[in-house]
């Protein structure tokens, strides 16, 4: 497994290098070119593309989503999200907009049941934080239509899509495994607990970490590697945790709700450079380690 991680990894890497040099071609699109290679040329798809266990793609896939959440929660003004609830709620409508459409179509091409097509729409609409946030992040970081307000807004949105499309993944998958309607009733309940744990949750954690000199503050110099690290382990035992308890979209919203949270702590303590050090290491290991991995 490790063998065809690996060769992935470098053979990802590789063609999102080529991307640099086939403008404007973007990296991810040459990076899943790389994976539909591996898993369709013969040979490859032996060595490689089966090799890869169903264990080792699901811990993949984890490692990425916490990355990524890490990354929009700590890029996310809070303030300016609220400010802005109602641009915030229409630009999300466009990714519901596609969840609904594609659900749409797996009913009438492929007569599948509700349930099944719905789940499918949002595991289709949760991809767009992968594809989103990182180029946003990169155009807050260099000053890019800050002032008026431009990726607060788009990450702002994002987030919420992914939230939604996760949570709303978790409730059709659950009532496609509980085989019907039964299982709507037995979901119900999991929904509002979801956004309650969620939403206090994450800023209580925050806080409590930045208090607790856990994390840089004031009286802690930055240290922007292993405040990243520390975010991103707990970003991690978050979401699986929630994946244990199957409530994986409550723990997205505890992970994003933690880290902008965090992100507003270190602000009003001053601690911007722990904020800026700890996106970039970030950024840095969403673009050179987990995104050529990913896809």
């Amino acid at each position: 497994v490790a063998f065809a991680l690996a060769h992935c990894f470098f053979l990802s890497t590789f063609f999102g290098r080529l991307s640099a040099h086939v403008s404007p071609t973007p990296a991810l699109t040459l990076q899943m070119l790389a994976g539909v290679l591996v898993e369709n040329i013969p040979g490859t798809r032996e060595a490689i593309g089966e090799a890869i266990t169903t264990d080792a793609s699901a811990l993949v896939r984890k490692f990425a989503l916490g990355c990524i959440l890490a990354r929009a929660g700590l890029a996310m003004d809070a303030a300016s999200a609220w400010a802005n609830r109602a641009k915030v709620a229409k630009l999300s409508c466009v990714g519901m907009i596609e969840m609904t459409t594609v659900a749409g179509l797996f009913i009438a091409l492929f007569s599948l049941d509700a349930a099944t097509s719905f789940a499918g729409g949002f595991l289709m609409a949760g991809i767009s934080l992968a594809v989103v946030i990182p180029p946003v992040a990169e155009f807050q970081r260099r000053g890019l239509g800050v002032e008026q307000g431009v990726p607060a807004l788009i990450i702002s949105a994002s987030s919420f899509d992914g939230i939604i499309a996760i949570v709303g993944f978790g409730i059709c998958s659950g009532i496609v495994a509980a085989g019907g309607g039964s299982g709507a009733t037995a979901m119900a309940w999991k929904v509002p607990t979801q956004i309650v744990v969620g939403g206090v949750g994450g800023p209580a954690l925050a806080k409590a970490l930045v208090r607790a000199n856990i994390l840089s503050s004031s009286t802690k110099p930055s240290t922007g590697v292993l405040d990243a690290s520390l975010v991103l382990s707990t970003v991690m035992v978050i979401l699986y945790s929630a994946t244990h308890l199957e409530v994986s979209g409550g723990g997205a919203l505890m992970a994003i709700a933690f880290c902008a949270s965090l992100a507003l702590e270190w602000i009003n303590h001053g601690c911007s450079d722990a904020l800026r050090d700890a996106s970039v290491a970030l950024t840095t290991l969403w673009s050179d380690f987990t995104a050529p991995l990913l896809f």
